[in-house]
Formats: C-alpha cells, structure tokens, sequence
C-alpha cells in the first residue's frame, strides 16, 4: 500500500488527529512558499525563449505527477495517458503565458484539470469517483470509494494534499482559496471519510 493511501487511512481513523490539525488562523511556516528552485526557474526561462531540451527537462520532471493527478480522474489507463500527453502539449504551446507569479506545478495542474473537462466533454461523464490503477495497491478500493463520495472541493483537497503531494499554499493556489480554507477542507474531509469508511466497513485500521 503507498504512502499517501497510508496516510489518509490513519487520519481518517484517527479520532485525535483533529485536534493535531493546526488551527486555521496559524497557517504553518510553508504557506509563506518556499523559494522557487533555480533549476526549474532556469529551464522555464530556457524553455519560453525556445530551447525544446528546457521543455523536455520540464516534462521529466512533473510527468509522474501530472500523470498521478490525472490518473485519479480519468475513466482508464489509455485516457490517463492522453490527457497527460494532451496536458504537456498545451503547456509547450503556452509556456510563454507563465509567470512566476504562479507555481509551475500548480499551473500544470490546472491545466491537466482543463484537459479533463475537454476530455469529459468529448467522452462522456466520467463515473463519479477517483480510479486507481489497475494491477496495481497504491489506492484502497473502499477508500477511492470513499474519496469520490467527498463534495468536489473535499476531493480535491484529499487528492492534492494527499495523493498528488502538494503542499497547503500549492493546494491554495490550485483551489484559489485561502490557505486557513485549505486547511478547514482537509480537516472535513478526513472527518467525513472517516465517518463513511466506518459506517459502511467498520474501523478503517482492519483493512491494513
């Protein structure tokens, strides 16, 4: 089982962890944002004044998460990877439009969010629930249920802090809310997951 299922299966078992959640109003040290790599600042450079090796760097970097991100939505594995391909594509052909005022994952986040919708519209409704992968245990089965019975921004919150790693400012930026209103979705959230994984299944602790 992967760490990030790990961990939301023992915050949703969890009680006490409510009372560990830091309050709104002392967002932790992070939500200042963390200074932003000279690498990636030097590739996006790179990459806006045309140097395809830039973007390819770029894209090293961010596909396993841009994937992973995707992955959760999409109706399966051949979709996922179109939409991941489809991500990149728009944000080679875009990349001149991003400023450092924003954060580079969160911008590709947002637009694989975009291509998701394009690829919805086109496809068909996507069933309402987050996928996981197959012949792989990276996601609980009862808890990828649980996760799409969450609002949307509940399971955005969950799939971003929890799945995707990003941290609460980059979960702020990608949600355009506050970080204290990130931090009061993740703790909702938890509560309801535990709420529903125990009412359905019993203690999540005896499916470890």
């Amino acid at each position: 089982m992967s760490q990030p299922t790990i961990a939301v299966l023992s915050i949703a078992d969890d009680p006490a962890h409510a009372s560990r959640v830091p309050s709104p109003r002392r967002p932790e040290p992070e939500d200042a944002g963390p200074p932003r790599p000279v690498k990636v600042w030097r590739l996006v450079d790179r990459a806006q004044h045309g140097d395809a090796s830039a973007f390819a760097e770029i894209y090293d970097l961010y596909v396993a998460v841009i994937h992973r991100y995707v992955r959760l939505h999409a109706q399966d594995l051949n979709a996922a990877e179109n939409v991941t391909a489809d991500t990149f594509l728009h944000a080679l052909r875009h990349i001149g439009s991003f400023t450092w005022t924003d954060d580079l994952c969160v911008w590709l986040i947002d637009i694989a969010r975009t291509m998701i919708d394009r690829d919805r519209r086109e496809s068909g409704p996507y069933p309402n629930r987050p996928s996981a992968a197959p012949g792989r245990q990276d996601h609980h089965p009862r808890l990828v249920a649980a996760i799409g019975r969450l609002p949307w921004m509940q399971r955005e919150c969950v799939m971003l802090r929890f799945v995707v790693g990003f941290s609460i400012r980059q979960t702020a930026l990608s949600l355009r809310v506050s970080a204290p209103a990130v931090w009061m979705l993740q703790l909702r959230s938890v509560q309801s997951l535990r709420s529903d994984l125990r009412r359905r299944s019993g203690p999540v602790a005896a499916w470890r």
